[in-house]
């Protein structure tokens, strides 16, 4: 008898707790894809690790991306598209 009393009580805990079900609100999330051309001057960007290990300086204009092959900072201008 003790264990149906506590089930029953724990199934009206169970269901009395919860809030009731909302209509899901939905959210437009809307995002524009830019792309670019650089020029390289025949230097090959190494994009390994996609530009996670790049920074973008808004003072001046430039993005500066590690290069992990030798080890140096690639200095791209957005501004004139080209590697300095």
């Amino acid at each position: 008898m003790f264990n149906y009393v506590t089930i029953a009580f724990l199934l009206g805990v169970m269901f009395s707790c919860g809030k009731p079900q909302e209509a899901a609100n939905v959210e437009t999330i809307s995002y524009r894809v830019d792309s670019v051309v650089i020029d390289s001057k025949g230097h090959i960007f190494d994009l390994r690790y996609s530009l996670h290990v790049s920074d973008y300086c808004q003072e001046d204009g430039f993005l500066y991306n590690y290069s992990a092959f030798d080890h140096s900072i690639e200095r791209i201008d957005l501004d004139q598209l080209e590697l300095v």
